[in-house]
């Protein structure tokens, strides 16, 4: 979504409007990035095990994912349900 707001200063962002604010300071946005660009940076470069940074990934993952459906209508949090687990199961 950053991509569609980013450079309007948040406005019209949904998650912006959640939170009484832009970019993204109430989420757990922030968490998630970080872990997995820690997970990447390994992946790439081999330094580390990436078992543990998968699981502290898709924990973050899902608390952000949890974040981002309180957000959305009711009707359509259950739709996405099903979408964000296999998103979620495919990462590796």
């Amino acid at each position: 979504m950053c991509i569609l707001f980013w450079y309007k200063n948040c406005l019209g962002c949904p998650v912006a409007a959640g939170v009484g604010g832009g970019l993204c300071i109430e989420t757990p946005h922030g968490q998630a990035t970080l872990a997995w660009r820690t997970y990447h940076y390994a992946k790439v470069h081999g330094d580390q095990k990436l078992e543990p940074l998968v699981e502290a990934w898709r924990e973050i993952a899902k608390v952000e994912i949890d974040f981002l459906r309180r957000l959305l209508p009711a009707k359509k949090a259950k739709e996405n349900v099903s979408t964000c687990k296999k998103s979620a199961k495919s990462v590796h």
